[in-house]
């Protein structure tokens, strides 16, 4: 394990969201502020929202899973090293989790039922809640 991201990791936060949201592909997105995350390249558009906004999507498919956002605030952001450590204690822990990171946060997107277990590597890793 990389000390200095460990370092900087005791310094971190984080926070679970308790809404529950879904992970799908749709057609088209007219509004962007409904949703948390949408992203757009040249084959799809990818949608994460919270439960609630499932019928106002033009639906594809849908992941079928639940999931949580875990919002990462990190001591010192851009550092190297960081997904590397966190995703590597995530995999040794049998989670699966996405990544999705804005200019100034990233946050972790895991299955609703490994919440506990997210929150137990996170705090085996340093951060404080």
């Amino acid at each position: 394990m990389d000390k200095h991201v460990l370092e900087m990791f005791s310094k971190s936060t984080y926070a679970i969201s308790d809404q529950k949201y879904i992970y799908a592909k749709v057609k088209n997105i007219s509004s962007l502020s409904d949703h948390f995350f949408v992203s757009q390249d040249k084959d799809e558009i990818t949608v994460v929202t919270e439960e609630k906004n499932l019928n106002s999507l033009d639906l594809i498919e849908k992941n079928e899973n639940l999931w949580r956002l875990v919002s990462l605030n990190l001591h010192t952001p851009y550092m190297a090293g960081t997904f590397a450590e966190i995703n590597t204690a995530c995999a040794k822990n049998g989670l699966n989790n996405l990544i999705i990171s804005t200019y100034s946060k990233d946050y972790l997107i895991v299955k609703d039922s490994q919440v506990s277990q997210i929150e137990a590597v996170l705090n085996e890793l340093g951060f404080e809640k």
